[in-house]
């Protein structure tokens, strides 16, 4: 599920949210213990640049923090940690790695 959205990803984020929603169940229902989701921040690549102009750019990067987009090195280490042997005891959760994007 998207944190925040913007007018430029709206198939974008209604694809997103059924997604959030069955995760939460899933591991039970499964009976996995795996079942996690990331939700970056606008991540500095070439999908996003295509999709924004400028302004836009500059202000998405305002939005964080760091005063900057995310870049796919922000989101790998946690992937790695939701691995099965990292994260045994993280099941059913969508994790907001966005630099201060939004808050939840």
């Amino acid at each position: 599920m998207l944190g925040a959205f913007t007018g430029n990803y709206v198939l974008y984020a209604g694809s997103k949210a059924p997604r959030e929603h069955l995760l939460e169940p899933l591991p039970k229902k499964l009976g996995q213990e795996e079942s996690q989701s990331i939700c970056p921040s606008p991540i500095d690549t070439t999908f996003f640049h295509a999709q924004e102009d400028p302004q836009s750019i500059q202000y998405l990067s305002a939005a964080s923090v760091s005063n900057r987009l995310g870049t796919v090195e922000d989101i790998v280490p946690m992937v790695s940690f939701l691995a099965p042997e990292q994260a045994q005891w993280t099941t059913g959760k969508t994790l907001f790695v966005n630099g201060g994007f939004v808050t939840r």
